[in-house]
């Protein structure tokens, strides 16, 4: 039986998180539940996807694996105040990279439980696989942690804090 062909449809998928900057957006992945670090130590020097199961993520984070000009082609995500993720390694250096867009909030990031530096994420055009290098550690083991401040640039359509890669160095 022959089918008729009536016309074409087209169907856009928006999904939090992905930078379109719409503050309505719904995603369709999973929630990640808390879960603690591999027990196979800190991190040794190297790059490292947002999926490497040695991060530790405590509260409602998502990933989402729809991003090609992100680092492997994936990112997770949260935007509830709190949250936080959390990486061992050893090493004098870590790179975190993130994605700026325009429903991004503030990260609050601490080495080794420190002071907390804020990096606004909000930018109007989504920049992929920005990074912040924390350097100047003595050789060894550290901790990083990010944290869902719950702040965001009053242009903000949102306040989601993303991981997409980390970098350790020796």
């Amino acid at each position: 039986m022959p089918l008729k062909t009536l016309g074409s449809i087209v169907l856009v998928l928006l999904v939090a998180g992905c930078g379109c900057g719409r503050p309505d957006e719904k995603s369709a992945s999973k929630e990640v539940p808390a879960q603690p670090a591999a027990a196979a130590g800190p991190v040794a020097p190297g790059r490292y996807d947002d999926q490497d199961q040695r991060v530790e993520y405590k509260g409602k984070w998502w990933p989402d694996h729809q991003f090609p000009l992100s680092s492997g082609q994936s990112i997770t995500y949260s935007d509830k105040p709190g949250d936080t993720f959390r990486i061992a390694f050893t090493g004098s250096a870590i790179t975190y990279v993130f994605t700026r867009a325009l429903n991004r909030g503030i990260a609050e990031v601490r080495i080794d439980g420190g002071t907390p530096v804020r990096i606004n994420q909000y930018s109007p055009p989504a920049k992929w696989q920005e990074k912040q290098r924390f350097g100047g550690l003595s050789p060894g083991a550290h901790t990083l942690e990010v944290r869902v401040s719950g702040d965001k640039d009053p242009k903000s359509g949102g306040l989601f804090v993303d991981l997409d890669a980390f970098e350790v160095e020796p």
